[in-house]
């Protein structure tokens, strides 16, 4: 009777844990055709991911653990839906950190967090502050021929100009803390490691290490954010400064950004750059178009991109796109593309996008 009883009680209380418990996968997948032409460039056809929306997959869950608190984890991974092929993460913020090329890793988030009224505390790879400005005030989401990162940071300072960035969108080891609700402010504060031994040769010791935060706030219409991000390397900081603001008028939406990218490899250089662009609902989708401009300082390599498209939604979860986006250099620049050199001194370079998007 004991133990039948002792059974019982386990039982129940095994029961109610789990329901205190939960977990889900979640994702999405995108493949689109994409005809890409630059001037001395020739041109190409192909399969593209992400036209709308980065193919993915995760898995993420919370626990009430009672007072308030609750805890969590959210691990997430991009791959290429064309091909299938995973997209490489970074193990140490640096340079040379790249792990995992063609082989699936979850890349775009992995963190265990706990929260309550003080706020959330992650910890792991997470998204850094001045992406959020990217995406958010972005009408095309840095997605597709049309997202204006394709102007500022494909091509930009990130680049080509002698140093691939790889906290440009997240940062590996970190810590982040994030404010509880506020009203409508909000904000984050994000730190990462590089993980070197304090006496590494040659001034890596800091090389890696990450510091960003962002502040913002936001109503059912209005949204506004500021945000910062600097990586150490051991050859100069990459410092990124941007801000947002978006409206939305019911009929339409109207948003900005304007940003700053600076880095010391191989001198210093400053990039500055400004987007505009709405979102306009129409038939059973909307429209979506944006004007940017970079200017890389005291340099002939500055661009603008213009782009337009429209997303029709299928059903909640289906929709097909396309859109159309031409960057041009000014003056003799050559750097700015849509993934094909420009080698004619102040080229352009054409994209057209088509495809189709599923979440789950």
């Amino acid at each position: 009777m004991k133990k039948s009883l002792f059974a019982l009680v386990s039982s129940i209380a095994c029961a109610s844990a789990f329901s205190q418990s939960s977990v889900s996968i979640f994702g999405g997948v995108d493949v689109g055709y994409q005809r890409v032409s630059a001037d001395g460039g020739g041109s190409v056809s192909r399969l593209i991911n992400g036209g709308s929306l980065t193919s993915r997959i995760g898995f993420r869950g919370t626990e009430d653990l009672g007072g308030g608190l609750s805890a969590g984890f959210w691990i997430e991974g991009g791959f290429n839906g064309d091909t299938g092929l995973g997209i490489p993460s970074n193990t140490n913020n640096q340079v040379t950190g790249s792990a995992g090329g063609g082989s699936f890793t979850f890349n775009r988030r992995s963190t265990v967090q706990i929260s309550g009224d003080f706020g959330e505390l992650r910890f792991g790879r997470d998204v850094v502050p001045v992406f959020w400005n990217q995406t958010i005030f972005d009408p095309f989401r840095t997605q597709g021929s049309g997202a204006s990162i394709n102007l500022t940071t494909g091509a930009g300072l990130g680049t080509s100009s002698g140093l691939t960035n790889p906290t440009a969108g997240r940062v590996s080891n970190s810590i982040g803390y994030f404010l509880p609700k506020l009203g409508g402010v909000y904000g984050q504060v994000l730190y990462g490691f590089g993980e070197n031994a304090s006496n590494a040769p040659g001034g890596t010791a800091d090389d890696g290490k990450f510091l960003g935060g962002r502040i913002g706030y936001g109503t059912d219409r209005l949204n506004t954010a500021i945000a910062f991000t600097r990586t150490t390397y051991a050859s100069g900081d990459f410092t990124t400064f941007n801000a947002g603001l978006s409206y939305d008028f019911g009929s339409f939406a109207l948003m900005g950004q304007l940003g700053q990218d600076e880095r010391k490899l191989p001198s210093f250089t400053r990039q500055t750059y400004w987007l505009l662009g709405t979102t306009i609902p129409m038939g059973n989708g909307y429209i979506r178009a944006s004007y940017a401009n970079a200017d890389v300082c005291s340099s002939a390599d500055d661009g603008t991109l213009l782009a337009i498209g429209y997303v029709y939604t299928l059903s909640k979860r289906t929709s097909i796109y396309t859109a159309l986006a031409r960057i041009d250099n000014k003056g003799l620049g050559t750097k700015f593309n849509q993934g094909i050199a420009v080698t004619q001194r102040g080229g352009s370079s054409t994209a057209f996008d088509v495809g189709l998007r599923h979440d789950f």
